[in-house]
């Protein structure tokens, strides 16, 4: 879980870093730089919640259901409802149109469709049923 300090900055300290933040992010020049700038940066559990949240977004705008999210990324109901509230107001704009390019979106799908297939039993009849069922509910 990550912590936040209990005292908060300025509005104007708080907005000048986050311009430093953003000014330093596109500076940087490639994937590996930017890969690691963010495992410099983030503890684990960070980005883990970042990489979680960018899943979460992906499925809800591809149509999976609730649920379906929840259980094959392990996240809580409110964490969900709170990211479907934000793109049901048009929130995640950047990143929608950013997953939406072909090569990405055809990369998260088939790594969602692994997670959802890493679920099920190894073995007895049936056992791809819950899967088809899952992808069939987009």
């Amino acid at each position: 879980m990550t912590n936040i300090s209990k005292k908060p900055l300025s509005v104007e300290a708080t907005r000048n870093i986050g311009f430093q933040f953003a000014e330093v992010v596109t500076h940087l020049q490639s994937k590996k730089k930017a890969k690691d700038f963010f495992e410099d940066l983030l503890s684990d559990a960070e980005e883990m919640m970042l990489h979680k949240r960018l899943a979460v977004i992906f499925m809800l705008h591809r149509g999976f259901s609730f649920t379906t999210v929840r259980e094959c990324l392990k996240v809580s109901p409110s964490t969900v409802a709170k990211v479907a509230r934000t793109l049901d107001r048009g929130g995640y704009a950047a990143i929608v149109c950013f997953l939406e390019q072909k090569k990405v979106r055809e990369t998260l799908q088939e790594d969602i469709e692994k997670l959802l297939r890493g679920g099920l039993p190894r073995y007895g009849k049936g056992r791809w049923k819950k899967v088809h069922e899952l992808i069939d509910k987009r």
